[in-house]
């Protein structure tokens, strides 16, 4: 999405899963850095100054008449055009507490489980149109529109944004109309049922495209003991050339379900962003999904089947036939309040981690700096995937595979069906354990293009602080100074 600016969300808006398409801001360069120190709070630190952001004002409902009426179940009638009739219940008991409104064959076969869908087959309305999603916090319906390419009213008032940019929540109440597009206009009715006794908290759309959060400093987050203070770094890079920027990102932690587990993602898109941005807000929830699954947090090769099955099952999720991306996936772990810190990752492509401060195997000093690559490239040009390749019968000349530099990469569905050797299968590192005070960089190719991981030790190490704002600016700063024109996250 073009200049796509982050957005806010409300006060009200209940995000458990914080994931943040990176986009372009200003004139920034295009890149994205995420660094998080892991391990427990060194005794002497000092808790890291949080950089204030302006809250953007709640919106409010355009309807006259006072506050909306507090939610439970919900009907959307269809009056005009041609669903006119059909109609959409939700109750309180059922668990969906969301309404995603489109044309036929909107969605995927999995959003079902989150998102009920009302299916309106008519040229005005766009394959993912609006969302209406239940705030169980502040006990209201909410409409929301998708990036809409003709626009969603409320009332007789426009919530949407131009360029097809994801509109903000408004507050709906009890025979509010909504109108979809603007020259064949349908409308629909709202009918909404008494507040629920007792509510279960989700994020609006999380198996969808979640609002994003801003990229500014991530605050400290605690969870079985443990402490991890992440701060993200990202910007379009100056080869863009007013394209728009095609890193992404997302986190979770807590993860979903698992209190004493965090996930932390770098995804690097080409062809375009859409692959990137819908894979940040996939695999997260498709990790804690395998890990509810097949488990292995307690295994000595840690959750391995988990992640390469997360990793296949968003590839196929993202049903992207000529955009793609490379992702990497860390995830940081303790079984016990008292028992070690364990890292483990997974990865696609040139985005990659590594660990400052840590041994390897499941040896840990605190103080040590030594630095462990995390994940693998796969690119044309490295010897493995070259091997690789020949033996999926692949003829190999050159760096390139049909243009891409990538040998693995999620999306890109039309090279995957032709035999071109291209997969979603991820390399899945070993376990570590991590010590108190240790750096975790994951970071895209704007970064490793032109520093390595030594060097990204020793820009750690000499950061004024070992915050995580210290460490992801200093190497941010380097790769700049080096002439890293590519994004950057």
């Amino acid at each position: 999405r073009p200049d796509a600016q982050p957005e806010v969300p409300s006060d009200e808006s209940v995000v458990r899963r914080r994931d943040v398409p990176s986009t372009r801001g200003g004139s920034a360069p295009d890149s994205s850095l995420g660094v998080v120190p892991v391990g427990s709070a060194p005794q002497h630190q000092q808790p890291q100054p949080q950089q204030p952001h302006r809250q953007q004002p709640q919106p409010q409902s355009p309807r006259a008449g006072g506050p909306p009426q507090t939610a439970g179940g919900i009907v959307v009638t269809i009056l005009e055009g041609s669903a006119a009739g059909r109609t959409l219940t939700l109750t309180q008991t059922q668990k969906q507490t969301q309404v995603l409104i489109g044309r036929v064959g909107v969605g995927d076969s999995e959003a079902s489980s989150s998102a009920a869908l009302l299916e309106v087959p008519d040229p005005e309305v766009s394959t993912q149109h609006a969302l209406l999603w239940l705030d169980h916090e502040a006990l209201v319906w909410r409409v929301q529109d998708l990036g809409s390419l003709n626009g969603t009213a409320l009332n007789g008032r426009a919530i949407g944004r131009p360029n097809r940019l994801r509109g903000k929540p408004f507050p709906i109440a009890d025979g509010d109309l909504i109108a979809l597009g603007q020259h064949r206009v349908v409308r629909l009715s709202v009918s909404i049922g008494s507040a629920p006794t007792a509510a279960v908290v989700r994020s609006p759309l999380a198996s969808l495209d979640p609002p994003s959060l801003p990229a500014s400093p991530i605050a400290a987050l605690s969870a079985a003991g443990l402490r991890l203070e992440c701060h993200v770094w990202a910007a379009a890079g100056s080869k863009a050339q007013g394209h728009p920027m095609e890193d992404a990102h997302s986190w979770e932690c807590p993860l979903a379900g698992f209190d004493g587990v965090g996930v932390f993602c770098v995804f690097d898109g080409h062809g375009g962003a859409r692959a990137a941005q819908r894979a940040a807000s996939l695999l997260p929830a498709e990790i804690a999904r395998s890990l509810r699954e097949l488990g292995g947090l307690d295994s000595p090769q840690g959750p391995r089947a988990a992640l390469r099955q997360a990793f296949l099952r968003t590839d196929t999720r993202l049903n992207c036939v000529y955009e793609g991306c490379a992702a990497t996936a860390v995830v940081v772990w303790r079984l016990h309040n008292s028992g070690p810190l364990y890292v483990q990752a997974a990865n696609v492509g040139d985005c990659s981690a590594v660990l400052v401060g840590v041994l390897a195997g499941e040896e840990a000093a605190g103080e040590n700096e030594a630095v462990t690559t995390l994940t693998e490239e796969h690119k044309v040009s490295n010897p493995r995937e070259r091997a690789r390749l020949r033996t999926h019968g692949v003829d190999v000349r050159g760096d390139r595979l049909y243009g891409l530099a990538l040998s693995r990469a999620l999306g890109d569905r039309f090279l995957k069906e032709h035999g071109s050797g291209l997969t979603a299968d991820p390399y899945v590192g070993e376990r570590l354990v991590a010590p108190a005070g240790a750096s975790l960089v994951v970071a895209t190719d704007g970064l490793w293009d032109v520093a390595g991981p030594e060097l990204c030790a020793a820009e750690a190490s000499a950061a004024p602080t070992r915050t995580s704002k210290a460490v992801a600016t200093a190497l941010a700063q380097r790769a700049r100074a080096d002439k890293s024109g590519d994004d950057l996250t």
